[in-house]
């Protein structure tokens, strides 16, 4: 599981940096147009395919200022729900029992699936569909209750709330918010009042990116610590002794004959390392095993007389 998470921590942050980098470079972009507007070069496209991009040259602004961080912050909120549900799905996976109570398995599951593991998935994926849209703190409050993280902090789960309400408010199409945004927000809504509009700046944009990858980063880095510790105190599985010399072979070999177990030897001799080390070993055992097949041999049966 640990290797899973690894893979996963490593993947939201190579998908922050790649929003990040869409967002800078896609600015620097416009701020290099306006600027060759402003020096007075001409601005044409040859190809009729690109004819629609003059509109970007016309509202430049609206482009760079509005719709760029929109979409940017939806990307960044789209790649933390998924690292968010796709991390359920490994702890899912290794501890089941923490599937809620309410999952029950079809009939129908058992009779389609080949492997226990897809009644399994099929199980999780009940449980993250009834997860899903509820709200990030319920998110996080599922997880602590079942992997007792401790993070984030709760202003934290309440900041990113609101970027989830807020992304709900842009995309049906309308900035004004609505009483869903102000129930989902919380103390964190930036309106006081239903119809107020909002906006998503480059400021809110930058920030909040940050925010998501250092909390997906940290969340994960702490899992990992946690599943260490759970390791560390788990109890070491007993182990049998080795035998490591022919003496000890024999020794055992009557103990057992005779019912009664060796105590193990306090500090038992080192195996053998080297090739050398190995045939004599090897000699030796082999020579106690003739040894002990001669004397428990029965004895040659009698020779019959032959007369003369």
């Amino acid at each position: 599981m640990k290797q899973a998470i690894h893979i996963l921590q490593e993947g939201i942050l190579r998908d922050f940096d790649r929003v990040n980098r869409f967002f800078l470079n896609t600015r620097l972009a416009y701020l290099m147009a306006r600027s060759r507007i402003k020096e007075g070069h001409a601005v044409s496209f040859d190809d009729p395919r690109f004819a629609a991009s003059l509109e970007l040259v016309a509202h430049i602004d609206l482009y760079e200022n509005r719709l760029l961080p929109i979409g940017s912050m939806l990307q960044a909120l789209g790649a933390f729900e998924i690292f968010l549900f796709d991390l359920l799905r490994i702890l899912l996976r290794n501890a089941p029992e923490a599937i809620s109570d309410h999952v029950t398995v079809e009939r129908r599951w058992i009779l389609e699936a080949a492997t226990r593991e897809e009644i399994l998935d099929r199980m999780i994926d009940e449980e993250l569909h009834r997860l899903r849209p509820r709200t990030v703190k319920e998110w996080f409050t599922y997880i602590e209750e079942r992997a007792e993280i401790g993070y984030p902090d709760e202003e934290t789960i309440g900041r990113i709330d609101e970027m989830f309400a807020a992304k709900d408010v842009f995309l049906k199409g309308d900035p004004r918010t609505d009483e869903r945004y102000l129930n989902r927000a919380g103390r964190f809504a930036r309106a006081e009042e239903h119809g107020r509009e909002i906006d998503i700046s480059q400021a809110y944009f930058l920030a909040n990116c940050r925010l998501l990858r250092t909390v997906a980063d940290r969340f994960c880095r702490r899992l990992l610590t946690r599943l260490e510790e759970d390791e560390a105190r788990a109890p070491a599985e007993p182990r049998a002794e080795a035998l490591h010399s022919p003496g000890e072979v024999e020794g055992w070999l009557t103990e057992c004959e005779s019912g009664r177990m060796p105590a193990p030897a306090e500090e038992p001799p080192a195996a053998p390392s080297t090739r050398r080390e190995f045939d004599t070993w090897f000699q030796e055992a082999q020579d106690s095993v003739d040894a002990l097949e001669e004397q428990e041999a029965p004895p040659p049966p009698p020779r019959l007389a032959t007369g003369s």
